[in-house]
């Protein structure tokens, strides 16, 4: 292999190597805000887990976890809120 063959090879498997970085990095960006977003829901923390799932569709807009998480959390604060409601109405 010549010395540019083997620089063209070099560059091509570095290259492939800093996009698969990035796809790691983004990924694992991606699983630590989920986390945080279920363990804000586990707190009843709807609005928050909300905030944070939003900044993974930021990242993946077709991240389905955590746009299923937002609508149930969503549902939730809708729920609550019901709930509120018909309490005041009986009061």
């Amino acid at each position: 292999m010549s010395r540019s063959a083997k620089d063209r090879a070099a560059f091509t498997k570095s290259s492939k190597w800093n996009k698969f970085r990035k796809w790691l990095k983004k990924e694992r960006q991606i699983d630590e805000l989920y986390n945080s977003g279920v363990l804000a829901f586990a707190r009843s923390d709807y609005e928050g887990a909300i905030e944070i799932w939003t900044e993974v569709l930021k990242i993946d807009s077709r991240f389905d976890p955590a746009i299923e998480g937002i609508k149930s959390a969503q549902n939730m604060i809708d729920m609550f809120q019901k709930i509120r409601d018909s309490m005041f109405l009986e009061q």
